[in-house]
């Protein structure tokens, strides 16, 4: 439910240490894009606490006065997909002015372009892989399509303005996954504009230096057999990110053990995240951690824990729910934050609809709040999950160093 559907609220602002007992004469509450940083959301749906319903304005904003601190938000959304999605979203504990609020923003419109050129200086190596990347600051990124000639065609969207700039990078390697030798690297930065076709753009490759990262991987035993993943990021100083695994990931199945992995030296600073998740009935975790490479020496010694998810307590699969139910877990790791992440899917009409829930708390129970914007048909079937994250907080970028687990998808019916 968390890949289709998870709504980002993992970068909302939290403060050092809390006020409480003191008051915000006038707080503002900032909604922004997840996917494209700094852009704001416009008719956003807000609530502080008890305070009224308000919209944020142009500039993303809402305001609210005499506010107590810490304090809770609520947005809500909608957009048209495969359904009709209602997505609420309340996170608890916030100390910040303004209090910034990413959102996944699916229902706006894009804009689009098509980049098309040819990477150079290849080796001639019949035995080499060529990848294209376009990506932008904020974690969005296009693979394109490339000919053994090197030439390439990709189609980006991007959202807010109309024209707006990302890199392009290419790669030349050997054909594992991931590459165990880089041949040649190569990047530009380019200007885009909505509709408009960028061609004849040449991506020359010169030569790069590798260096390994290495260590060890620890699985608990409780998550039993399943498919445990790596995941290779570049992390650019423009914070956007190229990954170095291609989809699909390999992976190896229930086992710990050592790793050691080859990463190209692309420019600095240069970091490198790890990804190692996997799961069985629909459960994941994993740990991602940061590490410097740009001085060329191997790092080695690294150790990742892959968790265990939360257990319930109530309610029991397939028990009614609606507002007043108390949602309750066991609790994670110590200073673990949780998300209970609920989605119920009715026909009203001839329209199919999906209703969405993120609570985020660090208690280890929630109850969904009542929203007057739509009302959940009774019988509705609907999944829930709790998830886990133990990230440092605030989070500064799309790939933050941490652990989390989701826990399986209990069912249930609306009352």
């Amino acid at each position: 439910m968390r890949a289709a559907c998870a709504l980002v609220m993992a970068a909302m602002a939290w403060t050092a240490c809390s006020s409480a007992g003191s008051r915000y004469d006038e707080l503002v509450v900032q909604t922004i894009s997840a996917q494209w940083p700094g852009t704001p959301l416009e008719g956003i749906r807000v609530q502080v606490d008890d305070s009224a319903w308000a919209s944020t304005d142009a500039h993303g904003n809402a305001t609210f006065r005499n506010v107590g601190r810490p304090f809770t938000v609520r947005t809500y959304m909608t957009y048209q997909g495969a359904a009709l999605y209602h997505r609420v979203a309340e996170v608890d504990g916030l100390d910040a002015n303004p209090a910034v609020v990413p959102l996944d923003n699916l229902h706006y419109d894009s804009n689009e372009a098509t980049i098309a050129g040819v990477v150079t200086n290849l080796s001639g190596s019949a035995a080499s892989l060529v990848q294209v990347i376009a990506a932008k600051p904020g974690g969005s990124l296009w693979r394109a399509q490339v000919a053994r000639d090197g030439s390439f065609q990709v189609q980006v969207h991007w959202e807010g303005p109309s024209t707006n700039s990302l890199a392009v990078h290419a790669f030349e390697s050997d054909t594992a996954n991931p590459p165990t030798h880089y041949l040649g690297y190569g990047s530009l930065t380019l200007p885009v504009s909505n509709g408009v076709a960028v061609t004849g753009l040449t991506v020359p490759l010169g030569p790069v230096a590798e260096a390994h990262v290495a260590g060890n991987l620890e699985i608990a035993g409780a998550l039993g057999e399943g498919t445990y993943l790596l995941g290779l990021w570049l992390k650019f100083p423009d914070e956007s990110a190229v990954p170095l695994v291609r989809s699909p990931a390999g992976g190896r199945a229930g086992v710990s053990g050592p790793f050691d992995h080859v990463v190209p030296m692309v420019g600095a600073p240069l970091s490198v995240s790890f990804s190692f998740f996997g799961g069985n009935t629909g459960i994941s975790a994993g740990e991602r951690q940061r590490v410097e490479v740009g001085g060329g020496a191997p790092a080695t010694g690294l150790a990742f824990e892959v968790g265990v998810p939360v257990s319930f307590v109530e309610p029991a699969a397939g028990a009614p729910i609606g507002t007043g139910t108390s949602f309750r877990w066991a609790a994670g790791p110590d200073g673990a934050n949780y998300d209970l992440l609920v989605l119920c899917q009715d026909t009203v009409g001839l329209d199919r609809r999906a209703l969405w829930w993120e609570i985020r708390t660090s208690a280890t129970q929630a109850r969904l709040p009542s929203v007057p914007f739509f009302a959940t048909a009774v019988g509705a079937a609907c999944d829930w999950q709790v998830s886990w994250q133990k990230f440092p907080l605030p989070v500064a970028d799309v790939l933050p160093p941490g652990r989390w687990s989701d826990s399986a998808l209990r069912t249930a019916v609306w009352q």
